[in-house]
Formats: structure tokens, C-alpha cells, sequence
């Protein structure tokens, strides 16, 4: 079959403000939250521009994240 190319939706500065192994709760300027998955092998995570893991993920981080939609896998997640 064909590869559909998915365009991620962005969110950019969002606080993490709750994180379980598989998700993690996100929360914008204007106070809305996400929920976005999170895996260890599909979640490629940046901290200050370094290649990180998802576990260094904390509650309270302002990151940006590129996401298939809400509730589905972030599979991008920068950190400042």
C-alpha cells in the first residue's frame, strides 16, 4: 500500500503538568490540555537541543511537541 504522509500537528510551549509511563498531560498558555502518548521507542525527545529519553520527561518542563492528534502518539517532543 501507499505510505500516507500524516501532517503532525503542533503545539509549542506546552507544560507538562501530569506524566504516567504512557502519557503525559499537557497544558498551553491559555490553560487547555492534551493528552498525548508517549513511547519509548516511537517518541524521539530533545532537551536544549540534546537527544534525550522520554523517562528525562518531568512535570512542569514548557516543551514543544509535533502530534498524529490528540490522545495519539507525540512523536516529537522538544524541550527547552
Amino acid at each position: 500500500g501507499k505510505i500516507n504522509k500524516v501532517k503532525l500537528k503542533q503545539l509549542a510551549g506546552g507544560t507538562i503538568s501530569k506524566k504516567t509511563k504512557k502519557r503525559i498531560t499537557v497544558t498551553d498558555a491559555s490553560g487547555k490540555s492534551y493528552v498525548f502518548k508517549i513511547s519509548g521507542r516511537r517518541t524521539k525527545v530533545k532537551i536544549a537541543g540534546k537527544k534525550a529519553k522520554t523517562k528525562a520527561l518531568k512535570v512542569g518542563m514548557v516543551c514543544d511537541y509535533k502530534y498524529f492528534a490528540v490522545k495519539d502518539l507525540a512523536p516529537r517532543i522538544s524541550c527547552k
